[in-house]
Order: C-alpha cells, then structure tokens, then sequence
C-alpha cells in the first residue's frame, strides 16, 4: 500500500513540474519554428548529424541539414535562407540546448 501511495505521489508532481513547463504553441504561421538536432549512427559506422526546422503552427518541415559534421555557421547560413524565403519568424523552441550554446548561435537569436 506504501509503494502504490509513493508511486501516486511522484505522478503527481510530475504533472505538476509538466504543466509549470508547457507552452502553448503557435498559433499563427511562421510564429514559432522548432529546431532541433538529430543524431544517428548506422551499421555503416558513420555518424549523421542532421538539424531540422519545423513550423510549429503548420506542423510543416521548413529545413533539413544532414551531414556527418554540422558547424555552428552552416545551422546559422540555413537559418538565414529559411529567413529570406519565408521571412522572419517570432520565436525559435528548441530542446537541444547545449547544441545551441554558441556565442554566433546566441547573436543570430537575438538580434
């Protein structure tokens, strides 16, 4: 009875600490785009980085960056196409924090 009580306890604050976190999502075209980064190694052996860029409102993938290294310059150049074709978006969300980290990558988000 003790464990099931424990287990019902540490539910609940997960819902708890999940809806503290939650944002809305876009509700406009082009107000928010998702990026976030994919990592993979086939049975080859060579590992695949790949960044993909999806508009949150429209569920629509607006970019895919797919190579074996992908540098901080070649994310920000995709960015900036994406950028000039659809114009600018309100927000960025992302889940990959620590890929995001670099200072060029923080410049181009906050200006």
């Amino acid at each position: 009875m003790e464990k099931k009580r424990l287990l019902e306890e540490q539910i609940v604050w997960i819902l708890r600490a999940a809806e503290k976190t939650i944002q809305s999502l876009a509700k406009a075209k082009h107000a928010v785009w998702r990026l976030n980064f994919v990592h993979d190694a086939p049975n080859t052996g060579n590992h695949l980085r790949c960044l993909t860029v999806k508009d949150e409102a429209t569920r629509l993938s607006l970019a895919g960056e797919v190579d074996s290294s992908l540098s901080h310059q070649r994310g920000i150049a995709g960015l900036k196409q994406l950028e000039v074709l659809n114009g600018a978006t309100r927000y960025f969300r992302s889940e990959n924090e620590p890929e995001l980290r670099a200072q060029a990558v923080l410049t181009f988000f906050k200006r």
